[in-house]
């Protein structure tokens, strides 16, 4: 220790320090903790892991929609009875383990490696796990705009900003009935504000030309479950680390500077993993859009997106957060043996 940093905590350490004395104390022990090298290489390693929870958070919901088709509800009750307990119960094991086995600053990085490589790897996986886009007319399904038929709805003067996807016969989604030539519809006899079926649909081949008023059906809807177990797998398996790492904040520290480096921690973590890990997956996704609707001439939101793209990106992301953090908590494995080691409790030696 520098004599600079003995008398900082020296000043911590008068229970009559004035509050004028401790802004003054701030500044310097704010650059002191932040260029920490062991403490700095730990908070941006749990920042990589808490990006990976942000996109989880925000975008995991949308996913599973666009991705397997199911509905808002559906997602819901997946995510909040098998994800959500997942987190819970790893965090809850991680602190039984903490407390159990005593691990060490020395054995937390190693510990957490292993955790988060067995996360990482089951992740893998789900870059196969999805569906293929679904065939949209003059959006990706190429064999439709080169048919006869192509020129079908130019007499219908459709909207640019229509947006009613409707499923034809043919097992083509169309943007909308006008845009499926669609010049007549019957209605649902147990709801009459409903539209039961659009028939007569000129740009719909086959004999019997007619349309549902939905999205065509996902061709992988299986994989819904596999996935959000795989997913909620390696939530909880990563979560097992969250205790351990959180602890070992409080370890690398003094005594008089635990609650001090607690705070820098959850502002680094807000301001390099919550406030922009949402806004690059948003990007990741909007990336992967293939068509966007229109409201106004401006461009408004995603209609269609490329989904093994947006699979492979959105997961990919995930994975490369998980291995930049890994990879410094292989480094804090090789610095711990160098950085001393202080009890939780105890107020440190230099005590006077």
């Amino acid at each position: 220790r520098t004599l600079s940093e003995t008398d900082s905590n020296d000043d911590l350490k008068n229970k009559d320090i004035s509050l004028l004395d401790f802004l003054k104390l701030f500044p310097r022990m704010f650059v002191r903790l932040l260029l920490s090298p062991f403490l700095l290489l730990l908070i941006l390693a749990q920042c990589c892991f808490s990006a990976v929870t942000a996109g989880l958070a925000t975008f995991l919901g949308k996913f599973l929609e666009r991705q397997y088709g199911a509905s808002v509800v559906r997602v819901s009750q997946l995510v909040g009875a098998v994800n959500l307990p997942a987190v819970a119960v790893g965090m809850l094991i991680g602190g039984i383990i903490m407390k159990r086995m005593g691990l060490s600053l020395k054995s937390i990085p190693r510990f957490s490696v292993i955790m988060l490589t067995i996360s990482t790897l089951l992740c893998v996986p789900l870059f196969f796990m999805g569906c293929d886009t679904q065939r949209v007319s003059k959006v990706n399904d190429q064999l439709g705009q080169y048919r006869p038929l192509s020129q079908c709805n130019i007499s219908c003067s459709c909207p640019e900003n229509a947006f009613h996807p409707v499923c034809g016969s043919d097992g083509v989604e169309y943007i909308s009935p006008c845009h499926a030539g669609c010049t007549n519809f019957t209605k649902d006899p147990n709801n009459t504000f409903r539209v039961q079926l659009y028939t007569n649909c000129r740009c719909i081949s086959g004999g019997q030309s007619h349309a549902r008023p939905d999205p065509c059906e996902s061709n992988c809807p299986h994989f819904l479950l596999p996935v959000i177990l795989m997913i909620s797998l390696a939530s909880l398996i990563a979560c097992l680390t969250h205790n351990p790492l959180y602890m070992m904040v409080l370890r690398c520290v003094s005594y008089e500077e635990k609650s001090f480096a607690i705070g820098i921690q959850f502002l680094l973590m807000r301001l390099l993993a919550w406030l922009p890990a949402p806004a690059l997956f948003g990007l990741v996704f909007d990336m992967s859009c293939i068509w966007w609707r229109t409201v106004c001439g401006k461009q408004f939101s995603c209609g269609y997106y490329d989904n093994n793209l947006m699979r492979h990106r959105y997961f990919g992301l995930q994975v490369g957060y998980k291995i930049i953090g890994i990879t410094l908590l292989i480094i804090l494995g090789w610095k711990a043996k160098l950085t001393q080691e202080y009890n939780l409790e105890k107020k440190s030696e230099i005590q006077v």
